[in-house]
């Protein structure tokens, strides 16, 4: 083993010495440090190797080998290196091998992560030999996997265990399942729904789990359901009161708190209870309107009102019920004594002048002892407004005590005491409902905390969400009736209070929310990576994931604001793919539609170019225009072996006027893009005999229409001819009779004109047919077989009919020909 600081003391010892004699020692110094050097950069290459792949704690362990590696490296890298370097290539010596000083920082780091994690990595071990349950290890190795995220060593090994765990969850399920353990369930669905697990679930297992959970409870609720509706109808049957309130306070708690209704058939069986009870409620409501109405009366009768108005508290006692008969009594001896009161104040209004009299006298005595009541009325009305402004109602009811009797019943007094009265009430009512809202408030968020703790999934959740804002807004109304310092430190702690349960809230909400972000965020890479199939296939996921990705979103309205822009990300991806998928299926329909055109050049072309511009990104878009482009070439060789066929396979010898007029076309077109090549020549010489063709019809009329209605013409098919002996001719319509006088045509659209022949002219005259009757009879079943194979030889045939006709007028002849 070499020693590196006897090395390291050699080279900086040397540094100092000058001279030849030194070089000796010089040169061994140089060759013992490079050799230093070269042994601690392999040891760290291969601690870097092992940096590189994760595996850290081997880095580290093969580090602290005798020598430890990071010392030596320090020692070797003293701070007069860089002279020793420049002395060495003065010398003409090799100069060492740099040290790798950036492994040696990177193992120096990972010692520094390491060490964080040797309390983990001893329990990691331990579980290890001992074998402990799959739970506990996959806790620390995600403790290890949080505090050493670059390590991947952690990542494999957590997603082997959690799919293991992932296998035995799966029988522990089924099997609490069959034993109907709701304890154990909720347990399972718990760990399934654990923000925890770095790789989830199957969603297939965890919504088994959660099913399952939900049908036991959902079964254990309709059975609580059943007992309280046998409840309500025993309490409903045996007439007790308190008892069936007390069913249906349980009855619609239940509700509240499971989120479920009874089923019909138990619904059905409580509700004659439940109308029963109404009946019961409006019954006391009336009683009491009706108690309250008589308390009225009482207390009008006890304080003296008027009489109209004890009529009208006694009219709304009748209302109601009936009148007690001890006030009753009370009622009509007041009303009496109102009557008497009413006649005797007419009989005082007689006596007054007498009793004025005697007042007077009196009036002196009865002075003194009035001004004191008045100073006591005066003290009582100062002091009784100022205590109920203040709200000390209990210095104020201590003062209204102490009063004497004639004070108290001053109408000033009393008006005060009446006012102390009626503020200790609302007090005494403001107090009963601050504490029901306080207690209201604290049952709410205790239920909710204790829910909390059972780690719900995202129904509850929601559900839990809704009890705390019932919970808030009972804090809120407390605050509102709050009136003592007191008070307000009990809606201080119960807000207190309230926000460590929101804050609870929003941390099992926040993992939900997470456990399900990760779920579609691989969802969707995966279909963003499907490369393979088909636009219809991705459509049906992505409507799948849409749906799951729509429920997720409705259930992040509440999450913190650092998670709430994921959804807003997921959504944009998935709009992302939503318009790649929609442009993969253009693709493909695009694509059947240039499959579709094969075998129509000038479609083809048009669906490739289509194609080409509707899809520029495409890889073979140049090649598609291209293919567009040489479509003109295609198109030549199919208008060639069209042409080649119509001529080699005798239909020329049928040729239609319309087909030899396309025909044509064509073979202009063909001549022109094959000019140069040799059978060019055949085409030129086949174009005039398709024009000619094309020439039987003038304007879309067969040129012999025309030829027919000449020859059923009356000048031609049916005429007579008078020819007069000084060799004059006349046509006629009917046949003229010798010596007489006849109509002769004069025109060639068949005016006629009497004629005017002497007798001279009669004599030596001939009358026959024209001889252009006889040729039209022979030329007419001519023109009524006449066809585009027979065309030719038809008008040869009768063509020569009319020249050989010697007899016919010469004009009428070149007129036929024409």
């Amino acid at each position: 083993m070499l020693d590196y600081q006897r090395i390291v003391d050699d080279v900086r010892s040397l540094l100092c010495v000058q001279g030849a004699d030194a070089m000796d020692f010089l040169r061994a110094a140089a060759a013992d440090y490079s050799v230093a050097c070269d042994e601690v950069n392999e040891r760290l290459h291969r601690c870097g190797a092992l940096l590189r792949q994760g595996l850290r704690s081997e880095a580290i362990h093969l580090a602290e080998i005798e020598p430890n590696l990071l010392d030596t490296t320090a020692l070797l890298d003293f701070p007069e290196r860089q002279q020793w370097v420049e002395m060495a290539t003065r010398c003409g010596m090799a100069a060492p091998t740099p040290l790798l000083t950036d492994v040696a920082a990177q193992l120096n780091e990972a010692y520094g992560l390491e060490q964080p994690l040797m309390a983990s990595l001893r329990q990691h071990r331990l579980l290890a030999l001992a074998r402990g349950p799959l739970t506990m290890r996959i806790g620390v190795l995600r403790s290890l996997a949080e505090m050493d995220p670059q390590s991947p060593v952690w990542q494999e090994d957590l997603r082997l265990f959690e799919q293991e765990r992932q296998k035995q969850l799966a029988r522990e399920v089924e099997l609490a399942a069959v034993r109907r353990d709701a304890t154990a369930l909720a347990s399972l669905d718990a760990e399934l729904s654990s923000p925890e697990w770095r790789n989830a679930p199957p969603l297939e297992l965890a919504c088994a789990a959660s099913e399952a959970a939900t049908r036991l409870r959902y079964v254990t609720v309709q059975s609580q359901f059943d007992e309280l509706a046998n409840a309500l109808d025993a309490a409903r049957r045996q007439f007790k009161l308190i008892d069936g309130r007390a069913a249906r306070d349980e009855w619609n708690r239940l509700i509240t708190t499971s989120g479920w209704q009874p089923q019909e058939a138990i619904s059905q069986r409580a509700a004659a209870a439940f109308g029963w009870l109404n009946e019961q409620d409006e019954a006391d409501r009336r009683r009491q309107q009706c108690a309250a109405a008589i308390e009225a009366l009482a207390t009008a009768v006890d304080h003296g009102q008027s009489l109209a108005e004890l009529r009208n508290r006694r009219r709304q006692v009748t209302k109601l019920g009936r009148v007690p008969p001890e006030l009753e009594e009370q009622y009509r001896g007041r009303v009496a004594v109102l009557e008497r009161s009413a006649r005797r104040r007419r009989l005082l209004i007689i006596a007054g002048v007498t009793v004025g009299l005697i007042a007077a006298v009196l009036l002196i005595g009865a002075l003194a002892v009035r001004h004191n009541r008045e100073q006591q009325v005066a003290a009582a009305v100062e002091a009784l407004p100022r205590l109920l402004q203040n709200k000390q109602y209990e210095q104020a009811q201590a003062i209204a005590k102490d009063l004497p009797p004639r004070v108290a019943k001053d109408p000033r007094v009393r008006e005060w005491t009446g006012y102390l009265q009626q503020a200790i009430k609302r007090e005494d009512a403001r107090r009963a409902e601050f504490t029901q809202k306080l207690g209201d408030s604290k049952h709410w968020l205790g239920r909710v905390d204790k829910s909390l703790d059972a780690e719900p999934g995202q129904t509850v959740l929601d559900r839990l969400h809704d009890e705390l804002n019932h919970s808030r807004d009972d804090i809120e109304e407390a605050a509102k009736l709050a009136r003592t310092d007191e008070d307000r430190r009990a809606v201080a702690d119960a807000r207190q209070f309230a926000g460590q349960v929101n804050d609870k809230w929003q941390q099992r909400l926040d993992r939900a929310f997470e456990t399900h972000y990760d779920d579609l965020d691989r969802r969707l890479t995966e279909i963003e990576r499907d490369t393979h199939s088909v636009s219809t296939q991705v459509a049906a996921r992505l409507s799948e994931l849409n749906r799951r990705l729509t429920l997720w979103e409705g259930s992040s309205d509440h999450v913190s604001v650092a998670l709430q822009g994921r959804a807003a990300t997921l959504r944009e991806r998935f709009a992302a793919l939503e318009r790649r998928v929609k442009e993969l299926s253009r693709q493909e329909e695009d694509e059947r539609q240039v499959t579709a055109a094969v075998g129509d050049v000038p479609a083809y072309a048009k669906t490739l170019r289509a194609f080409a511009d509707r899809h520029p990104s495409t890889d073979t878009r140049r090649e598609l225009k291209r293919a567009a482009e040489e479509s003109l070439s295609w198109q030549a060789v199919v208008e060639w072996n069209k042409l080649a066929g119509k001529v080699n396979g005798g239909g020329l010898l049928r040729l239609s006027p319309t087909a030899a007029l396309e025909l044509t076309s064509l073979a202009d077109t063909v001549a022109e893009n094959f000019s140069g090549c040799p059978e060019s020549a055949r085409v030129a010489e086949l174009t005039p005999y398709l024009k000619a063709v094309a020439q039987r019809n003038n304007e879309g009329e067969r040129i012999d229409t025309p030829l027919k209605k000449l020859f059923d013409a009356p000048l031609v098919k049916d005429v007579w001819l008078v020819e007069t002996g000084d060799g004059k001719r006349y046509y006629a319509r009917e046949e003229p009779v010798a010596g007489r006088q006849f109509q002769y045509v004069v025109t060639f659209e068949g005016k006629t004109r009497g004629s005017s022949l002497t007798p001279a002219q009669w004599a030596g005259a001939t009358i026959a047919r024209a001889s252009q009757v006889a040729v039209a009879e022979k030329i007419r079943p001519i023109l009524a077989s006449l066809n585009d194979e027979n065309w030719e030889k038809s008008f040869c045939q009768m063509i020569s009919f009319v020249v050989a006709d010697q007899s016919m007028d010469p004009i009428l002849k070149a007129h036929l020909l024409q």
